[in-house]
């Protein structure tokens, strides 16, 4: 489960990518300054998240489908997967809906517990109304966590790509010297 913003810096993702081959310090820098802004989201959701969640969830299951264990339920394990991430990787549209749009973003992996955040968005069952009553709607983590610390972040990733922006431009005033 991704969480993204609003917010577009128009070409970020391009002149990001194209900075990782002219000079991949710099690029790195901002990849490394723009996890670290993103921290508060991180750390809010990791807050969010509750060591035990319904009382089903402590027995051990496994998908019948993949085959891949999903429970018993780990809050302190949960946790760890909630991440600050950036990528470069190309816009793709498949049937009208395009995907890898974000550049920086926070990810929560695994099955159980995007099940957790989002059970309920589109169809109802006794465990998505159970844990809408004991954890509120679909979004139960990220969206809460990022909508709280949306103008902070965005306010501090737009001054660092300024200042990257900045001292690119430098760089390549010196270049064309």
């Amino acid at each position: 489960m991704a969480v993204e913003f609003g917010t577009e810096i128009v070409g970020i993702k391009e002149a990001l990518r194209d900075l990782q081959k002219v000079d991949k310090d710099l690029a790195n820098r901002l990849k490394r300054e723009a996890r670290q802004i993103m921290q508060p989201i991180v750390k809010d959701a990791q807050r969010e998240i509750p060591i035990t969640a319904l009382s089903g969830w402590d027995g051990k299951w496994t998908s019948k489908k993949s085959g891949v264990q999903l429970l018993p339920w780990d809050g302190y394990t949960a946790r760890k997967y909630v991440k600050a991430k950036t990528t470069t990787k190309k816009p793709k549209e498949f049937q009208g809906v395009v995907r890898d749009l974000a550049v920086f973003y926070v990810s929560w992996a695994g099955g159980v517990n995007m099940l957790f955040d989002m059970a309920g968005r589109k169809n109802n069952s006794v465990m998505a109304a159970n844990l809408t009553a004991k954890f509120g709607p679909p979004s139960r983590i990220m969206w809460p966590a990022a909508e709280k610390n949306q103008e902070a972040v965005e306010e501090q990733i737009s001054k660092v790509v300024d200042e990257i922006v900045d001292e690119t431009n430098k760089q390549l005033g010196r270049r064309l010297r």
